[in-house]
This record gives structure tokens, sequence and C-alpha cells, in this order.
């Protein structure tokens, strides 16, 4: 396995990031276990991913748990309820799950509390993204 690689921009910021983690953007308050790849411009926020996973750039994952094998496409936005309003309501401490083997498509997103089975099919990836503690199955 290879040495954990911070990137000239990249930030890791009070985060764990396991050897082989590759780090261009943002880490915050999160976890990142071996294989995972935050390239330029991404930001991921209080957030636990693990084996391989990649985060494109411009992504935008914030209390996500995030299996392993998912890609994150492009300027795709996930989870993060409460984030920019504060967090009074019981939606605000909620975590977005992403089952394995999961390819995010470019653009998507994804509301806080929501939960995406494993393996999901490109053509099963609804065009408007999911809304706020829905599921996709």
């Amino acid at each position: 396995c290879q040495p954990l690689k911070v990137g000239s921009q990249g930030v890791l910021d009070n985060s764990l990031a396991y050897n082989g983690c590759i780090i261009d953007g943002t880490v915050k308050n999160s976890i990142l276990f071996p294989g995972v790849r935050v390239e330029k411009g991404a930001v991921v926020e209080n957030s636990v991913l693990f084996f391989n996973t990649l985060v494109k750039e411009g992504g935008q994952l914030r209390q996500v748990v995030s299996d392993v094998n998912t890609t994150f496409g492009a300027h795709v936005r996930v989870g993060g309820c409460g984030t920019d309003t504060g967090t009074d309501s019981k939606a605000g401490s909620r975590v977005t799950v992403i089952g394995w083997n999961n390819h995010v498509p470019d653009n998507m997103t994804i509301g806080c509390g929501c939960s995406v089975a494993p393996g999901i099919e490109e053509e099963k990836w609804p065009e408007n993204g999911l809304e706020d503690m829905e599921e996709l199955q």
C-alpha cells in the first residue's frame, strides 16, 4: 500500500486518512480508509469513506457514510442538511448512507438522511436527484 499523499492544494483537517489515500481537495472531521481519493476542488466533511472511494472534482459530501468501491461524480452534492442554515431540526443530524459498488452520476444531488442501496444501475438514478430522507433501492 502506498503512503498517504496530500497534494499541494490538499487540506486534511481534524481527520484520519489511512495509507493509500490521495487528497487534492479538502477533508475535514472525517475518516478515510485506504484507497480513497479526493480530487481537486472536492470537499468532504463530517464523513466516513470506506476503501476505494473516489470523490471527483467539485464534489461535496457532508455527513456521508460511503461503503467500498463508490465513485462520486464531478460536482455532486451529497448529504449535509442543516449545514447552510444551522441544525434546528432532527434532520440536521441525519447521515446519508451510500451502499457499496455505486457510481453517483455527475451533478447529482442527494439530500440528507438518504439511503442508497448497493450497486444501483446507471439508468435507475433519478434525474432530479433525491430529496431529504428518500431511499433509492
